[in-house]
């Protein structure tokens, strides 16, 4: 029980007693509708009986009346019971993505090589709406429906013992089959959850190369894939729709069969003097008021089934290991001296690096070579710790990798990698402008790299468009590499820097690398001659 609610707290993000205290507040509401709803078939029978049987108008207009306030106090606590529920369950969706995302953030190599990407985006755009409801509406709707129900029928068994039993007997009939339903649902939901993730997959992948495929002629290629993929959740959707759809169904056949047994049996019991009219009118309201919380538990326990995966899939992304490994030295004070004493390391199998040893002063430029798979971007990301060596040791001035603060080394090492990113939003944000000086300086390297101020026109808040809509591959290259010298750090990694660059541009570039990084410690990952002329040695790998 105790893991049960440490896996509940992981994924609500919040204490266990505080989600209790605040799905209480909520069902206060959701208390007083059924209550209220409860009484309100009760009238029926009194206005008929004791109001149209006897012609008294007064009664008739009096229960008419308590009918009528029960109705609007009935949608009342409705309203308020749906908005306080709409609350908690956004509350629950902010927090759960949030520690998602940060978690994803810190997530390491190994970890991205377990998950794809459109696995991820599905979880964070379906599954955690899906688990919110679980959560809030799902929960309560089990709470009340079950009293509801349970009341329900003591009132049926207490107006008529024969009919309240029959119905209940239905009930648990009802039960039965729709739990073997919903263990085929959960068993479907897995199934049509890790295709789907599939097909995000691929949607995703597409649609972020889309150039590069129309260009390589690959268009064909990914259609067939798409197609095949889109195919095969088609048909897992369609197969658990019908497994959905019988589920329901039952729940209707109860209806249907529930208020005939009441009729006939009602019906012959009037015949016989021992019901009223007006009391088999109520006891079939009753049935059918029966017919919703019966219902409505199916499919509660349903949206369980179908959920179950989820909730193992989002609590998998949160208590995974493979994150970014944090140190406990704040490596404050830095002078930019990097050493790799016999580090070995490997994807999977196959070995990237081997008794790799290399040592690169403080304020030097270095230039980095070698052939595709060498061992490169390895080198950059083990010095960024998005991996670990499987032996060896890295030091920044001295000090093991592995005992410094992850903040520490974002604070004093800039990485532009040969894939610039640059995320969407105003120039001013992007570049992270927080001042007069820092504003002159972007525009002084953007003036130098030939990267006009007209394709700026509203200045530091014009728009960068997702995926760079209104910048050439040069362009964003520039601005990536402006922003990075902007950040003003000890430790430069520059990968392929001026790939996107015509050749007056790189020159520039190297002027500006001997100017403004002549302090620093700058790795330059490079074929390009002109690159490689400023460097102070150069490694092969």
């Amino acid at each position: 029980m105790k893991d049960y609610i440490k896996k509940i707290n992981i994924m609500l993000q919040m204490p266990i007693k505080l989600y209790i205290f605040k799905q209480i507040k909520c069902l206060i509401f959701m208390v007083l509708y059924t209550v209220i709803s409860l009484v309100f078939p009760g009238f029926i029978s009194l206005i008929i009986d004791e109001g149209i049987k006897n012609y008294a108008i007064g009664k008739i207009v009096f229960y008419c009346s308590a009918m009528l306030i029960c109705g609007l106090l009935m949608i009342l606590f409705q309203y308020l019971q749906k908005v306080s529920f709409y609350k908690l369950a956004q509350e629950i969706v902010y927090n759960i993505k949030h520690a998602m995302f940060e978690k994803l953030l810190e997530r390491n190599i190994k970890f991205w090589m377990k998950y794809q990407i459109g696995d991820i985006l599905r979880v964070l755009e379906n599954d955690i709406d899906n688990i919110q409801n679980l959560l809030t509406s799902t929960i309560s709707n089990l709470i009340i429906n079950f009293f509801v129900a349970v009341g329900i029928t003591i009132v049926l068994l207490i107006i008529n013992p024969i009919l309240g039993f029959i119905v209940l007997l239905m009930a648990f009939l009802f039960a039965s089959i729709q739990k073997k339903c919903g263990d085929k649902i959960q068993e479907g939901m897995s199934t049509l959850r890790l295709e789907m993730g599939e097909l995000s997959s691929i949607t995703n992948e597409t649609l972020n190369h889309i150039s590069t495929i129309q260009m390589a002629d690959l268009t064909a290629l990914e259609r067939r894939r798409f197609d095949t993929k889109n195919s095969s959740v088609i048909q897992q959707f369609i197969l658990q729709t019908k497994r959905v759809t019988v589920a329901q169904l039952i729940g209707m056949s109860f209806n249907v069969f529930g208020i005939l047994v009441v009729l006939g049996i009602g019906a012959i019991e009037v015949l016989k003097g021992k019901l009223s009219i007006g009391v088999l009118f109520s006891l079939t309201i009753y049935v059918q008021r029966l017919y919703g919380p019966i219902v409505t538990l199916g499919t509660e326990y349903i949206n369980i089934k179908n959920t179950k995966p989820m909730i193992e899939k989002v609590l998998k992304i949160l208590e995974n290991k493979d994150s970014i490994i944090d140190g406990e030295i704040d490596w404050i004070c830095a002078k930019g001296k990097i050493n790799l004493f016999n580090v070995n390391f490997k994807y999977k199998e196959k070995w990237i690096l081997q008794n790799f040893t290399i040592e690169i002063p403080e304020k030097s430029t270095i230039g980095i070579v070698g052939e595709n798979g060498s061992g490169k971007s390895t080198l950059i990301k083990l010095l960024c710790k998005l991996c670990i060596p499987q032996s060896g040791m890295i030091c920044f001035d001295e000090i093991p990798i592995n005992k410094i603060t992850y903040d520490s080394i974002k604070r004093n090492i800039t990485v532009i990698p040969q894939e610039c990113f640059l995320p969407y939003g105003t120039l001013k944000n992007v570049m992270e402008i927080d001042s007069k000086e820092k504003e002159n300086k972007m525009f002084e390297f953007m003036n130098k790299l030939g990267v006009s101020l007209e394709k700026f026109p509203d200045g530091l808040n014009t728009e960068l468009t997702e995926n760079r809509g209104n910048l050439s591959g040069g362009e964003a290259q520039k601005l990536a590499l402006i922003r990075g010298l902007l950040q003003d750090k000890i430790i430069y990694i520059l990968d392929e820097p001026t790939a996107a660059m015509d050749l007056e541009s790189e020159k520039i570039f190297c002027s500006i690398v001997k100017e403004y990084l002549a302090d620093k410690t700058v790795l330059i990952v490079t074929h390009r001659k002109e690159l490689l002329s400023v460097c102070d040695n150069i490694i092969t790998f």
